[in-house]
């Protein structure tokens, strides 16, 4: 079976020094946005300078949060910050088809005008004051589940913050916001590519067969803070603010593992479709994690069953059964700007 090319698909650039002057490490940047948000004034940099040096609180250790909650922090006051720019303030919610539970936030659209950053000052304010402690976190010190959790909440919060300084027209995500990390310049493009190892849903275009030999998941170890191996799994994580991407969850080093497995089987089972009884639609995110996870086919027909409803599950048999191993169709990835974010992590916050 094989993949036909999409030309929708849209290629990350690799990250160049050219991107140094778009770099930043606060929510001061918002130039092209709002007059109403102005560039670092000399008592910003003279707070950056006050925090660079150790007060007597930070070397007592009274001060210390570990990374992975710094990142948590970050991630979900980026999740608030969305919300509270999406229109109007307000999404529609997504619930629970069986119990109407409501599970997440939907963002289909960012109002960046004066009023909305106005409202969202204060939030923009913790923010920058939380990116900035990221300059002294030590990535190479953690533990791998820790660094599973810690680079995911990074990845997420990166790519909200950039659609925020430079708005959700272009596809500029990749490589123009950054994070300072440990001393390092991180942006979106070198989480998902040199750090992670992960291919995005919307790499370029290629032909080739599913259940080929998988390519190694070793990572290049040219970047200081590389895994030494993929996690397949992170494909159910990693959210770029598209239409075909997954809900945007924060993970925790205590139960990654088990929390991206609870990913992937809410995306597989609100995103499968089926067409005629013959067709088993599924979007481009479990394909490639088909090939990052070198499932063959009976795996991944196992791996999906096991996420389903009994009602879906019975749909896939009857596909199956029909079409055996030439029944998948897969969905292309959709560009158009879309965050669902999980509830749980905002609700306080937002007084829901």
């Amino acid at each position: 079976m094989l993949l036909k090319e999409d030309s929708s698909l849209l290629q990350p650039k690799p990250h160049t020094t050219k991107f140094q002057n778009d770099r930043v490490s606060c929510v001061s940047d918002y130039i092209p946005l709002s007059s109403s948000v102005k560039p670092l004034a000399e008592s910003d940099n003279k707070q950056r300078s006050e925090f660079s040096n150790p007060s007597l609180a930070d070397l007592l250790g009274l001060n210390t949060v570990s990374p992975n909650k710094l990142s948590e922090e970050i991630l979900i006051l980026m999740c608030v910050i969305i919300i509270k720019l999406s229109d109007k303030g307000q999404g529609r919610f997504v619930k629970n088809e069986k119990s109407g539970e409501e599970l997440g936030v939907v963002i289909n659209t960012l109002c960046l005008n004066d009023v909305n950053l106005k409202s969202a000052e204060s939030f923009l304010q913790k923010f920058r004051s939380l990116v900035q402690k990221l300059e002294k976190v030590d990535p190479t010190s953690m533990s791998r589940e820790e660094k599973l959790a810690f680079w995911v909440n990074i990845h997420n919060a990166l790519v909200m913050h950039a659609y925020i300084l430079y708005g959700t027209g272009e596809d500029i995500t990749s490589t123009k916001a950054a994070f300072n990390i440990g001393g390092e310049w991180v942006n979106v493009y070198d989480v998902q590519s040199s750090i992670l190892g992960i291919r995005a849903s919307h790499s370029p275009p290629r032909v080739w067969t599913l259940f080929s030999p998988a390519r190694s998941l070793k990572i290049s170890r040219s970047h200081t803070y590389a895994l030494e191996y993929a996690e397949p799994l992170l494909h159910f994580a990693l959210s770029t603010g598209k239409l075909t991407d997954p809900m945007v969850r924060v993970y925790t080093a205590e139960g990654i593992l088990q929390e991206l497995r609870q990913a992937r089987g809410s995306f597989i089972r609100t995103s499968v479709g089926f067409e005629k009884e013959t067709w088993i639609l599924l979007p481009k995110i479990i394909y490639n994690y088909a090939n990052d996870a070198s499932l063959d086919m009976a795996e991944l027909f196992n791996t999906i069953s096991g996420c389903l409803t009994e009602t879906q599950r019975t749909k896939m048999k009857r596909a199956v059964k029909k079409k055996q191993d030439r029944c998948i169709h897969w969905i292309k990835h959709d560009s158009d700007f879309h965050y669902i974010i999980h509830l749980e992590y905002v609700r306080d916050s937002l007084g829901i």
